[in-house]
């Protein structure tokens, strides 16, 4: 779950596309290596993009000439930018935005710059064409983005209920631990900081073996988030449940339900399929819940399960993770949002 894979999606009506999860907001750089593409190959990122789809946003290409490389910066169809450089086998081609202005870099030396909105917001995507691309070659640093994996103390979040701490996932292989919480009631974490404006919290998650009585047990569910809350109470702002006792996924705002998709089931327990609720002990889930103006939506490994349209949507709070009478493991937490705000965590949400 650590990996550069996980975090980009596969486009499947176009061969070596993908768009990196999310929407993504304020300055942001974008650079990838480019030295191994062969003569006439070429590789292209998108930024800004309303929709993740072809087509949208800015688009930067390089293409290799030889031992030249010809970028070039396209927006609806309209060329805002060229530029060329010598090409090399450690080459890199980089593009930034810094608020309202939009650069093309190849091996750090600027070859042009366009304006765009200030405010603009939107997709990230990647395709190649002529040879097999590797996403562990980019890398993208945002400012508006925290993205932990709890390899150094949790700082950043107050616990609030539960105990929460480095810990084994299975009984029977406690050599393999990652950061996690469990309760016999309430397990929460918040995050300290306040965001103001679109968020989306997006965090990977899997059942940790409890013992009672003897006998190890682990529950798939109540795989659980808030975003826009006080930074006290679970069930203020939007409250996300996936898979509670009652199943289903479950949509609160300030406490009272607002959406429902009641057949959902994020594993099968009954008939042929069993084995798939088997299949979870070594598995790990991808949970995000996201607010994009008006719009509250639940996906759950890349598909979404939920969405509500609010019509009076909430634009400020604290995120946070939690579960009930249970144990996850989170190894991968990820807070993108519009801007943060002036607020933080009075005191240790809880206590």
């Amino acid at each position: 779950v650590k990996g550069p894979a996980t975090e980009w999606l596969a486009q499947p009506d176009q061969i070596a596309t993908c768009w990196r999860r999310g929407r993504f907001y304020g300055d942001q750089t974008f650079d990838y290596a480019v030295g191994d593409l062969s003569d006439g190959a070429s590789a292209s990122v998108t930024v800004l993009a309303d929709q993740p789809r072809a087509g949208q946003g800015y688009t930067l290409s390089v293409k290799r000439q030889g031992a030249q490389a010809a970028l070039t910066l396209t927006s609806a169809g309209q060329r805002l930018g060229t530029g060329a450089a010598a090409w090399r086998n450690d080459s890199t081609v980089e593009l930034r935005r810094a608020g309202s202005r939009l650069t093309a870099l190849m091996d750090g030396t600027a070859a042009f710059t366009v304006s765009v909105p200030a405010d603009a917001s939107g997709s990230l995507g990647f395709a190649a064409q002529g040879y097999v691309p590797r996403l562990s070659s980019a890398s993208l640093w945002t400012a508006n983005r925290i993205d932990e994996t709890f390899e150094k103390a949790p700082v950043n979040w107050w616990v609030a209920s539960g105990t929460w701490d480095l810990t084994n996932r299975w009984a029977c292989s406690p050599q393999w631990s990652w950061f996690g919480g469990f309760s016999q009631a309430v397990a929460a974490i918040w995050y300290k900081r306040e965001t103001a404006g679109d968020v989306a919290l997006d965090y990977y998650v899997g059942p940790k073996m409890l013992s009672n009585d003897q006998v190890n047990s682990e529950f798939v569910g109540d795989f659980n988030l808030v975003i826009d809350g006080d930074g006290k109470s679970l069930f203020t702002g939007y409250c996300v449940a996936v898979n509670p006792t009652e199943g289903g996924v479950r949509l609160y705002r300030q406490g009272q339900p607002v959406a429902l998709n009641a057949h959902y089931e994020l594993v099968r327990r009954s008939g042929p399929t069993t084995l798939e609720y088997f299949r979870s002990h070594n598995r790990w889930f991808n949970v995000r819940a996201e607010l994009v103006g008006s719009r509250v939506s639940v996906s759950v490994e890349g598909q979404e399960v939920l969405s509500w349209t609010d019509p009076a949507p909430l634009k400020r709070g604290f995120s946070a993770i939690w579960t009930r009478t249970n144990g996850i493991m989170v190894p991968r937490v990820s807070l993108t949002f519009e801007r943060l705000a002036e607020g933080l965590l009075p005191s240790p949400a809880g206590k």
